[in-house]
């Protein structure tokens, strides 16, 4: 019941609102399209405003955002385009897909940055 109050308030509210702009325009055509015209340019004015103050406090960090996905993109390029030549060698040649799986030439070409080497000395004894 609600729910059928809230849309004939709403439809009600939609058809006074077309009256009244049929009604302008059949009174005052020329008041009516200086009313657009002011409401065009106050919407755009307001929507120049609001992107100028935007692009002016624009956080850092969208900007590092940015940055760190180009870094990542040019990072991994290289294996993306190693890969896409393999999957058209493998297209082409069947045999070669029976040979080697697809798995096993990712993990050969996968780098493990994250992994640290450290050398130490392995012969030394322990002393208590």
């Amino acid at each position: 019941m609600n729910k059928s109050k809230s849309s004939m308030f709403f439809w009600s509210l939609i058809t006074l609102a077309i009256i009244g702009v049929v009604s302008q325009l059949v009174k005052s055509p020329s008041a009516f399209f200086n009313s657009i015209v002011n409401i065009i340019l106050f919407t755009g004015l307001i929507l120049l405003v609001f992107l100028g103050f935007r692009k002016l406090f624009s956080s850092r960090e969208s900007n590092k955002y940015t940055s760190a996905v180009k870094a990542s993109k040019n990072k991994y390029k290289d294996n993306d385009s190693i890969f896409s030549k393999l999957r058209k060698k493998t297209a082409k040649n069947t045999d070669f897909l029976k040979k080697t799986s697809f798995n096993s030439v990712m993990k050969k070409k996968r780098d493990s940055s994250h992994l640290k080497l450290i050398e130490g000395k392995k012969n030394k004894k322990k002393a208590n």
